[in-house]
């Protein structure tokens, strides 16, 4: 469906359309599968941009895009690695056929224009995406999920990214388990590359590849209601003088926060950190979203500090 031509917020109004659009899809009459929108010079684009994520119809192109880190060049440009899969084939379809991109902005909240395939091996094979600077100022790329905590390196962030192998990692004598699941990696205040399973295992190495050492039991700690057996999703960082994690339970759709002075020991939970059902994630026009799910959070870091965090989103609930 192609509409070419200026649209006005105050005469030719896509407001109605828009929400037409959403309740549609809602119904279950159209969806991503079968349907492609293009507003071609709509103009008052970033007003538009906003309606469409209002309305939970982002998803309407053919392209269902997960997890993702932000991290911003020198030049001034913010270099996003995620992980997309065909939306004809479904949520599930990540397992099987969910793949690595790269995408370049002028601004920290975009728009990301994707510039194609992280890296050629194995045709782009990758979920559960992020990246980091290393120690020598170079850059890597992580999956895992769906791979065994592959590595790509790059001198820059531009790429290209070559394959380097899989991290490899030791007990320690502690009884921990798909330690290179949903990995999170980053370099710590000590130049070590510090890093957090989805099971909540905190590791650390002197090389990117390893060997990573387990140095704690689950770092997840008790949350009243809560399920830590469907506790996933953590996100390592270091800043103020302390490491800190935030890692999300699926089921009930809410995130934690915990932090450690040296990342081993005196672990503190600091309480709910994200919850998608609260009024708290807002438009500039002042229009509230209720996300049907809300996991992969991440953090963009400029100076040391975090400045923003990201998450995978879903309008609904991604089972339905």
């Amino acid at each position: 469906l192609v509409h070419s031509g200026v649209l006005y917020p105050s005469e030719r109004d896509p407001r109605a359309f828009f929400a037409a659009v959403a309740d549609l899809r809602n119904a279950g009459k159209i969806s991503s599968h079968g349907l492609k929108i293009i507003l071609r010079a709509s103009g008052s684009e970033d007003i538009y941009r906003q309606l469409i994520r209002a309305n939970g119809i982002e998803d309407i192109p053919n392209w269902r895009y997960w997890d993702g880190k932000i991290i911003k060049a020198n030049d001034g440009k913010y270099h996003l690695f995620c992980s997309k899969w065909p939306a004809s084939k479904g949520i599930a379809a990540w397992m099987s056929d969910s793949v690595s991109v790269h995408a370049v902005s002028d601004n920290v909240l975009g728009p990301y224009k994707e510039i194609g395939l992280t890296y050629s091996y194995q045709n782009g094979k990758g979920h559960n995406t992020t990246a980091l600077k290393l120690i020598d100022g170079t850059y890597a790329v992580v999956e895992s999920a769906i791979v065994p905590g592959w590595i790509f390196t790059s001198n820059s962030l531009d790429g290209p990214f070559t394959y380097k192998g899989s991290i490899t990692t030791d007990n320690n004598g502690i009884n921990a388990s798909n330690l290179t699941s949903n990995l999170q990696i980053m370099v710590g205040p000590d130049n070590k590359y510090w890093a957090i399973s989805g099971s909540g295992f905190i590791m650390n190495s002197d090389n990117i590849l390893g060997t990573y050492k387990v140095r704690t039991q689950s770092v997840y700690m008790p949350n009243p209601g809560m399920d830590n057996r469907k506790a996933e999703d953590p996100i390592l960082w270091y800043s103020g003088g302390y490491f800190h994690v935030v890692y999300n339970y699926w089921d009930a759709r809410k995130s934690y926060h915990i932090m450690s002075p040296d990342g081993v020991n005196d672990w503190k939970n600091t309480g709910l950190a994200v919850d998608p059902s609260s009024n708290a994630f807002r438009y500039t026009d002042g229009t509230v979203n209720h996300w049907g799910n809300m996991e992969r959070p991440n953090v963009v870091m400029e100076n040391g500090h975090v400045t923003h965090f990201t998450f995978a989103v879903t309008d609904v609930n991604k089972d339905q």
